[in-house]
């Protein structure tokens, strides 16, 4: 009995199975290094599907947005045919004025809701604007700015025209309406404002080469610039532009990306861009 436990075999066999249990208590684990490995790989990995991602998203935004213009330009195509013109704005716009009755709001529809019935089509996937349901008071471009007749455009309109958006300093728009113009909220107390982008008078001075490229006229055009979105754009707290992409509505129905390089080569006027 004591020659079978203390037998060389039954020791080498114990001996083999306690190596045994080291190794495989030691695969049981993972090392530093190789948890370190795991890690390094997911870091990468990481970094190439987030960006990439991403990227995916911002082409599909841009999609939609494409395809909310492409509509814009077919319904503004019918109230040109039903109208005999274009309207004053794309979107619905709200009208404050005063006279000696007292003041009063009126609302043009421009194309919503009888021509361009989705509500979704004014607006981009991109945008930020915080309240989006409110209306903001129209600001005009600096060439529009108020100062005289016709807000101080240079030279005089082609003979009588009425355009709300001209002759009213108390205009509003809708933060949803994306085709129009943008929400430009500011920073510290400036209070918000709606910076339009479409607009059937953008100069009057006949020396202009451009002069002729505005829906103010009975037949503008095919590469005059109806409108752009900029929610692509990245801008400072001044919204002064830094980096991305202009998606520009021309009325031929031509949609075309200009970047903010080339929206600077013309000094930020984008309908003076050509496609």
């Amino acid at each position: 009995m004591i020659h079978l436990l203390w037998s060389p075999t039954r020791m080498r066999r114990d001996s083999t199975s306690h190596a045994t249990r080291r190794r495989r208590d030691r695969r049981a684990g993972f090392s530093l290094i190789e948890l370190l490995t795991v890690i390094a790989i997911i870091a990468i990995l990481a970094a190439l599907i987030f960006p990439a991602a991403g990227s995916v998203r911002r082409r599909a935004q841009m999609s939609q947005v494409i395809s909310n213009l492409h509509a814009v330009q077919t319904s503004l195509g019918i109230y040109k045919l039903d109208e005999h013109g274009y309207p004053p704005t794309l979107g619905p716009a709200i009208f404050q004025q005063s006279s000696s009755q007292g003041n009063t709001t009126t609302e043009v529809n421009g194309l919503f809701p009888e021509y361009l019935k989705d509500k979704g089509a004014y607006t981009s996937p991109a945008s930020d604007i915080q309240n989006p349901e409110l209306s903001y008071p129209v600001s005009l471009p600096a060439s529009q700015k108020p100062g005289g007749a016709y807000f101080g455009m240079v030279g005089s309109p082609p003979g009588t025209i009425n355009d709300p958006i001209l002759s009213s300093k108390g205009a509003m728009m809708y933060g949803w309406d994306t085709m129009d113009g943008h929400v430009f909220q500011g920073t510290g107390s400036s209070t918000p404002v709606y910076v339009m982008h479409y607009s059937r008078y953008r100069t009057f001075d006949r020396n202009d080469p451009d002069y002729k490229r505005q829906l103010g006229f009975r037949n503008p055009p095919e590469d005059t610039v109806v409108t752009w979105n900029d929610t692509f754009v990245q801008k400072d707290g001044n919204d002064v532009p830094l980096s991305g992409d202009y998606l520009v509505l021309f009325l031929n129905g031509t949609v075309k990306k200009f970047s903010v390089a080339q929206a600077k080569a013309v000094n930020l006027q984008i309908w003076r861009l050509t496609p």
